[in-house]
């Protein structure tokens, strides 16, 4: 079966991966979560219901649409923890950031603003 991964893993992308491969299976193959990765916030996205199948008038009604929250973090840590949940054929998983990366991601943008800042005022002094 195809699935796709995005977000924080080492090499997001779509996989075929063997019927019965769980999150955390995948999430390996993927090559794992990048340093600033959130899993205890992942979620799968799964399409429900048989929307492949027309309807009277020989239409396709749009595709139902589930959203599974899955805290990786303790399914790692914790043995009485809920099992990661088995993949199904679509299943696209995201891996989002956490806040650090989000806070490196803005210092860069300050650092660059001050740079450029600092910058145009040796300009002004220069050309005084």
């Amino acid at each position: 079966m195809i699935v796709h991964i995005i977000g924080d893993v080492q090499k997001p992308g779509e996989y075929r991966v063997p019927d019965h491969t769980n999150l955390l299976e995948l999430l390996s193959k993927a090559g794992g979560p990048t340093e600033f990765s959130r899993l205890s916030e992942v979620t799968v996205r799964r399409s429900v219901g048989s929307w492949l199948v027309a309807d009277t008038q020989g239409s396709y009604p749009a595709p139902r649409v589930a959203i599974l929250h899955i805290n990786l973090e303790r399914a790692m840590r914790d043995s009485a923890a809920a099992p990661p949940p088995i993949l199904r054929p679509g299943d696209v998983i995201f891996v989002p950031k956490n806040s650090r990366q989000k806070w490196l991601d803005v210092s860069t943008v300050v650092r660059d603003l001050s740079i450029v800042a600092s910058s145009y005022f040796l300009y002004l002094r220069a050309t005084k």
